[in-house]
C-alpha cells in the first residue's frame, strides 16, 4: 500500500452499503504524515488572505503551482491519489456496490464494474476517451458561511468523490461534518431545484464527523443523498480535499427529466 494512499486504513468495515454505498475512515494517514500536510495546506492562496466573504473557494488541479504554493509532500500525495492505482484501490473498495448499481441487469450495455476496473485514468480536465477523469481540489468554506450545502446528489458523471478533512488544530466547533441521508419518497424524491432534496422526502441516517484526519467517500448514485450540517457560530474557516473521478456516461437520470 502506497504511504499517500487516503485508503491505506480502509478495512470492510468502513464500508457502508444503507442507505447508499459510503465509506467513513475516522484515521486516514499516520500522524506525522497528516500532521506535515497540514502544515503546507496551501490555505492563504486559496482563500485569498481573508476569512470571510468568499463562501466557498476552490484550488484546483490543473491551476496547481507545485513551484511557489503546493509543497513537495503535497505533490506526491496529489501525484498518487489521482493516479490509476489509486483509482483502482477505491474501485475494489467499492466492488459490491458498482456490481449491485451498474449491472447488464440494471439495464446497462455492459457490466460497470468491469469497464472501471479496466479503464485508465486522465485529468479532468485534459480528458481521454474511455478514462475515468480524476481531479483534487483544496477547498475552505468562508467563516460566515454557516450554511454551507443543503441534501443533494452530486453530478450524474460523478462515480465517486472522496472528502478528506483538515479542520484546524484551534478549530474547537462540533458541527460542519455530513450528514448521509435515506430516500423516504420511495421511486423519486422531490427537487427543490438542481440536484437539492425536499426536506420532507428524506431522513438523516448517519453522520460524519467534520474532524482532523478524518474522510468520507461515497458512490454516487441518484440516492446518494448527503449534505453539510450547518456551523453555529464558527470561528474558524473550514478546510478540506476534494478528490472525485468522472466518466463519460450519465450514472442516473431523475425521472422528472424524462
Amino acid at each position: 500500500m502506497n504511504q499517500y494512499s487516503v485508503l491505506q486504513n480502509f478495512t470492510p468495515e468502513c464500508l457502508k452499503l444503507d442507505p447508499f454505498p459510503y465509506i467513513h475512515i475516522p484515521q486516514v494517514l499516520p500522524w506525522p504524515l497528516y500532521e506535515k500536510l497540514e502544515a503546507e495546506y496551501p490555505e492563504q492562496h486559496v482563500t485569498g488572505g481573508t476569512d470571510t466573504g468568499f463562501g466557498t473557494a476552490r484550488y484546483r488541479q490543473h491551476e496547481f503551482d507545485y513551484v511557489n504554493v503546493v509543497s513537495d509532500t503535497w505533490r506526491e500525495f496529489i501525484a498518487y491519489n489521482t493516479s490509476r492505482d489509486f483509482k483502482d484501490e477505491l474501485i475494489r473498495a467499492f466492488r459490491t456496490a458498482i456490481v449491485e448499481h451498474y449491472n447488464t441487469n440494471k439495464g446497462w450495455k455492459e457490466d460497470l464494474y468491469t469497464k472501471y476496473t479496466r479503464a485508465d485514468v486522465s485529468p479532468r480536465m485534459e480528458p481521454k476517451k474511455g478514462s475515468i477523469r480524476m481531479e483534487m481540489q483544496f477547498v475552505c468554506n468562508a467563516i460566515d458561511n454557516i450554511q454551507i450545502r443543503t441534501p443533494h446528489v452530486d453530478q450524474s458523471k460523478e462515480l465517486f468523490a472522496c472528502l478528506f478533512y483538515f479542520k484546524k488544530p484551534e478549530d474547537e466547533g462540533t458541527d460542519g461534518g455530513l450528514n448521509v441521508y435515506r430516500n423516504t419518497a420511495g421511486k423519486q424524491w422531490r427537487r427543490v431545484t438542481g440536484r437539492e432534496a425536499v426536506a420532507e422526502d428524506i431522513d438523516a441516517v448517519d453522520h460524519i464527523p467534520y474532524a482532523r484526519n478524518t474522510m468520507a467517500c461515497f458512490l454516487n448514485t441518484v440516492n446518494s443523498l448527503h449534505g453539510v450540517t450547518p456551523r453555529a457560530n464558527p470561528k474558524t474557516i473550514r478546510r478540506y480535499i476534494n478528490i472525485d473521478g468522472h466518466v463519460e456516461e450519465k450514472l442516473f437520470r431523475f425521472i422528472d427529466d424524462e
